[in-house]
């Protein structure tokens, strides 16, 4: 997965995490959004949906890499995205927006 991909699927997890903040759902089909030190993130599997590899070093140690279930966190979301897993989410936030 290259690091564009990464930023890619970190901009759609954060419009999602908006709209679920926005909706007031704190879960949604085993995704979640949870504020960390360094931000809020959209998490699944207590993993969150990160902007870079670098946002996964731990300190300055760059000899801790992604962890695989990282990788395999971001490739189950971009499959979540194409097989549309969001899309009643994004209708209904697009409702929700025409009623205010």
């Amino acid at each position: 997965m290259t690091e564009d991909k990464i930023k890619e699927l970190f901009e759609k997890s954060q419009k999602i995490k908006n709209m679920m903040k926005k909706l007031g759902i704190k879960e949604y089909r085993g995704y979640f959004v949870q504020v960390t030190a360094v931000g809020e993130f959209l998490m699944s599997d207590i993993i969150p949906i990160t902007s870079s590899l670098y946002d996964t070093y731990l300190g300055n140690d760059l000899s801790k890499f992604m962890p695989r279930t990282t990788f395999e966190i971001m490739e189950k979301f971009e499959k979540d995205i194409e097989n549309n897993l969001f899309s009643e989410l994004e209708n209904f936030y697009s409702l929700f927006i025409k009623k205010c």
